[in-house]
């Protein structure tokens, strides 16, 4: 495999589990069951954006790792009991370093700190923080958004050792949509969010109740990347393809940041924030 697909399916990798994490997709999916489908929607059948236009954004040249945090906001309910409502605002992280030369190699470092909190080591040059720490909590794992972030890597004969900050955006946020909403499908569905940035924001509506009120044993999922730009309507011929039900919208943004080391290579920071509130979407 050449470089350039290497570094490519790496990034797709990247982004599948930051979705997976962001939005829980497929969480209903009975994998014993193997007669539940999932009934894909274009949130945006005019749109030109696919996820290759995402990964293609950022320039991935000399880049030797990946750090990838993640800021989880839910405001959801349980589909069996919309009484019991869930509060989230989470963080979790993920890096990992390799030569950027041949690619084929996961190297180790001697540390890496977040805002002085240490990543556990995973072992073969991967590092996380799986402990989904408050976003309120400073004893464990926390971003300051709109101010800086410090991030300090201890290096070896592999990874040089850096101590730098970075200063992120603010954290994406819906702002005309609250959880328990009762949205009509025979309507357009505007989605309005703070937290714009020069970068792509993917959008999914997905099923969240259970498969045992519906007889065809499908899942509904609809998904769109779109320009990160505060607003996104989605038309009533598209609405109208949804299956009324239980759904949680999810909005993710995936915002870049580099820091440079001191032999020339770079290491692409991935800050993925995150959205989600459970709705009802209705034909009535």
């Amino acid at each position: 495999m050449g470089k350039n697909n290497i570094y490519k399916s790496l990034l797709i990798y990247f982004f599948i589990i930051a979705l997976l994490i962001s939005c829980d997709v497929g969480k209903n999916i009975n994998l014993i069951n193997p007669d539940i489908k999932i009934k894909k929607i274009n949130l945006d059948p005019d749109g030109n954006f696919t996820l290759d236009d995402v990964l293609n954004s950022y320039d991935t040249n000399d880049v030797m790792g990946f750090i990838q945090l993640n800021n989880d906001y839910e405001r959801i309910f349980f589909y069996d009991n919309p009484t019991i409502s869930i509060n989230l605002n989470q963080n979790s992280a993920q890096a990992y370093f390799f030569n950027s030369d041949t690619m084929d190699i996961i190297y180790p470092c001697n540390g890496i700190y977040i805002n002085n909190y240490v990543l556990s080591n995973a072992g073969s040059g991967t590092y996380t923080y799986i402990g989904y720490g408050n976003q309120d909590n400073q004893n464990s794992l926390y971003y300051n958004f709109s101010s800086s972030n410090s991030i300090e890597i201890i290096g070896n004969q592999y990874i040089p050792s850096i101590d730098t900050s970075i200063n992120f955006g603010s954290p994406i946020r819906i702002l005309n949509v609250n959880r328990g909403a009762t949205i009509s499908t025979l309507n357009s569905l505007n989605i309005s969010w703070s937290g714009e940035s020069q970068c792509f924001a993917q959008i999914i509506i997905f099923n969240s109740d259970s498969l045992a009120e519906y007889s065809d044993t499908s899942l509904y999922e609809g998904s769109a990347i779109v320009e990160n730009d505060g607003s996104f309507t989605i038309s009533s011929n598209v609405m109208s393809q949804f299956r009324d039900g239980i759904y949680n919208i999810c909005l993710t943004k995936f915002e870049p940041y580099f820091i440079l080391f001191n032999n020339g290579k770079k290491s692409l920071i991935i800050l993925k924030s995150s959205h989600k509130i459970t709705v009802y979407l209705s034909s009535n």
